[in-house]
Order: C-alpha cells, then structure tokens, then sequence
C-alpha cells in the first residue's frame, strides 16, 4: 500500500512542477490577457493534484477521514467563496458571473492549500519549497527564452510555439504582456536566491541564471521590472550586510568578492534599465534592427 502511496505522491510532485510551468508558457491568447487555456490548463492540474494526494491519503491511512481536515486558510478560502456568490442577491453588480468566477478560483484555492498541507506532511516544508523554487526557476527561464526569441526576432520562426512580435519594441514572452512577463521573471530570480540559500543550486548556476533573468527582464522595459529590480538589489545589500559577521558557510555568499560581483551586476542593470535610450541605441546598432515595434498576440 505504501508503495502506491508514494507512486501517487510523486506524480503529484510532478503536476506540481508543471503547474508552475505550463500554464504560463501557453503561446495562445485572447487580447490582451491570458485566459482560457492557460486557466482550464491550471484548473485541471489544479484538480490533478488534488485528486492524486486525496488517493495518496487513501492508500495510506485507508480513509479520507484523517487526510481532509481543512486548514484554517482553506476555510477562509470557502467563506470568501461563499460571499463571492451570494453577492449578487445583497448588492447590484453589472456582471454576476465576475463574482460567480472569483468564487471558483477561492475554492480552486482552498483545495491548493490542503494539497500543500498533505505534500508538507509527506515531503517536509523545506523540500516542498526547494521543489517548488526549482519548477518556478524551470518556468522562468523557459519564459526568459521565449523573450530572448523575440527580442531577435525569431519569434515569427517558432510561432505558434513562441507569441510572435513585441509590444512596441518591449519583450513580452509568451505571457504576452510586458508586466506579467516582469513579475514572472521575478519570480524565478528570487527562486534562485532561495535555492543558493538552501544549498540546492551551485554557485555559478546561480550566478548564469540570475544574469540572463534580470538581463531578459529589463528587456521588457517594464515599470514593474524596474520596482523589481531596485527590490532585489535593496535585498541582496541588506542580506549581505546583517550576514557579513556570520560564519564562512552561513553567509549570503562565502566568497565576498563573488557576492561584490553580483551585487555590483544588479545595480549595474538597474541603472541600463532607466536609461532607456541605451537600449534603444543597442537595437538600433543590431544588423537589419531587432525585432519591430508593434504586438502580434497569437489568438484563439
């Protein structure tokens, strides 16, 4: 019976890594914003994952009795749901299914947190983190490529797979839209600072990942990459300074000068970032001009 059980809970592990991937890497959209697919995508990984814990338990505890108590912030998840529907019958709102839609999303949360609850329980927090950094971190740099393809002008030879053109001269990755490429972007360089901190990434794959993802981030010339980016360099100054008297192996970086580097390269980033007309100067200097202003957003 074990046996199975931990079957179950590694395809759960799996569909985790992927819901933090594969709905944000679908090329087709409906103008402006991801919606369809990339949500019905998540909702079944969503229901995946639930579903395969849930049997997981089953195998385990042969009930579903001592797996299903929710937790506190699964039952704030359901109250929230709960008002969400029955706020048409107490105020006026111009769309009732808007509210009827919120509340499936925080029952989709609800159910998410107890699905987190039981992997802690099996896995341990720290492993269930460090996995989750490392799809998060997979996912980035995939939408780092996709951006990169763009910004060459390459997008049009692998559509549909990569969202062809940019949003007036921006990178958008196949989000396809500059901000929600930022701070998914973001997302996968505070990955990598967890990941170097909990030992389960390399010193210089540190280092190559969080280059190409701030570079490919201030490709999208976005307002929020810059907000990003002053927040980590504030962060890697402040880490460094409150671990500077600790021990070789329990600072920031053990090699100061390697950390100096980094830091150093953030702020150097920072500062292309604001001044646009670098990089506007650096496309125009590419041979035949890289990629053109403009968006071409695949659709449905």
């Amino acid at each position: 019976m074990n046996k199975r059980s931990d079957l179950l809970l590694m395809f759960a592990v799996q569909v985790v890594m992927l819901m933090m991937t594969l709905p944000f890497l679908v090329p087709v959209h409906y103008w402006l914003l991801p919606t369809f697919w990339s949500e019905w995508l998540a909702l079944f990984l969503g229901a995946m994952l639930v579903g395969l814990l849930g049997l997981s338990r089953y195998r385990t505890a042969q009930s579903f009795t001592p797996g299903m108590h929710l937790p506190l912030l699964s039952w704030l998840f359901l109250l929230g749901a709960i008002y969400a529907w029955l706020q048409p019958e107490w105020v006026s709102v111009p769309y009732a299914e808007h509210a009827e839609l919120f509340a499936w999303y925080l029952c989709l949360a609800a159910a998410l947190v107890w699905a987190g609850g039981v992997m802690r329980e099996r896995l341990g927090l720290e492993r269930v983190a460090v996995l989750t950094a490392r799809a998060i971190l997979i996912g980035a740099l995939l939408m780092a490529t996709t951006g990169l393809m763009q910004w060459l002008g390459w997008s049009a030879q692998l559509a549909p797979w990569v969202v062809n053109g940019l949003n007036e001269g921006r990178v958008i990755g196949n989000l396809a839209q500059p901000n929600l490429y930022a701070s998914y972007l973001v997302l996968g360089i505070l990955s990598t600072v967890y990941l170097l901190r909990a030992g389960a990434l390399e010193r210089y794959r540190f280092v190559l990942c969080l280059v190409f993802l701030v570079a490919m981030l201030e490709l999208a010339s976005s307002r929020a990459a810059l907000f990003i980016l002053t927040g980590l360099l504030v962060f890697l100054l402040v880490l460094w300074w409150r671990t500077r008297h600790f021990s070789r192996n329990e600072r920031m970086f053990s090699n100061e000068r390697a950390g100096g580097w980094v830091i150093l390269l953030v702020a150097t980033l920072l500062l292309l970032l604001l001044s646009g007309p670098v990089i506007v100067e650096l496309r125009a200097m590419w041979p035949g001009g890289i990629g053109e202003a403009g968006s071409s957003v695949s659709r449905v």
